[in-house]
């Protein structure tokens, strides 16, 4: 899975396989460990809502995603996502 903020000019934030997740914030990149099975709703201290999907090629385009996370002080973050999802294998993204 591949994941761009929704923002006019999209940066690439989050990146997924069945074991592992990479989620950048700021110019840190977290690493998260899935919980469940491919695509898992929770990462961590994160949980991402895919949405509906539409098909595209060989891939699902979900562009309603977001992930979610709650801060020490309460608060929820919440960060719209439009996220790819492909079977194809990929290696590790450059962030």
């Amino acid at each position: 899975m591949f994941g761009w903020d929704a923002a006019p000019d999209p940066v690439f934030v989050f990146f997924a396989t069945q074991d592992r997740a990479l989620y950048s914030d700021a110019g840190t990149v977290l690493e998260l460990e899935p919980a469940g099975v491919f695509p898992a709703g929770t990462y961590g201290p994160f949980t991402l809502e895919l949405g509906p999907g539409d098909t595209v090629a060989d891939a699902t385009r979900h562009t309603s995603a977001r992930i979610k996370r709650t801060l020490d002080d309460g608060f929820e973050m919440v960060r719209p996502l439009v996220v790819l999802q492909t079977c194809q294998g990929a290696t590790d993204p450059a962030f």
